[in-house]
């Protein structure tokens, strides 16, 4: 009975998740595909200016702390990884400061340029599960 409920749970699932992400991708989406970026070089042209603060690459010097140093100052962000689907781009990055914490800029393609839409996680807060995360929990469900 329970490999009968999840095979029918798996199915529905799969046939869903075409139909769910077509309907989120903005009309004006003319990106396809699926990228993963380990390191901030990489990313689209235009994705890390639209964050709208420094962030230091993966590796790269950075302040993890509150305390800055107006000799050497450095981003209190730095970058983890990213990865995109379509026009939805998500960055994980390390803020520093007296909560040091990660978080994920969710970003969209609008056709002329990358805009931050949001922000999952931060001091307190659970990091929410983004689009992307989301969608590959799914494909992930059944698999042993």
């Amino acid at each position: 009975m329970k490999t009968a409920a999840l095979l029918f749970l798996t199915f529905a699932l799969f046939s869903a998740a075409p139909a769910q992400s077509a309907a989120k991708t903005p009309a004006h989406c003319t990106i396809h595909g699926a990228w993963s970026f380990p390191r901030k070089a990489d990313l689209p042209r235009g994705a890390a200016a639209a964050l709208g603060f420094a962030m230091a690459e993966r590796g790269a010097p950075w302040n993890p702390t509150d305390v800055i140093d107006s000799s050497r100052p450095l981003p209190s962000a730095r970058f983890i990884a990213a990865r995109q689907r379509a026009c939805t781009l998500e960055i994980d990055y390390e803020q520093g400061g007296i909560a040091h914490f990660r978080a994920t800029a969710i970003l969209e393609w609008n056709g002329r340029g990358w805009v931050r839409m949001r922000r999952a996680g931060g001091p307190g807060r659970q990091a929410a599960a983004s689009p992307i995360a989301q969608s590959a929990a799914i494909l992930s469900l059944g698999k042993d």
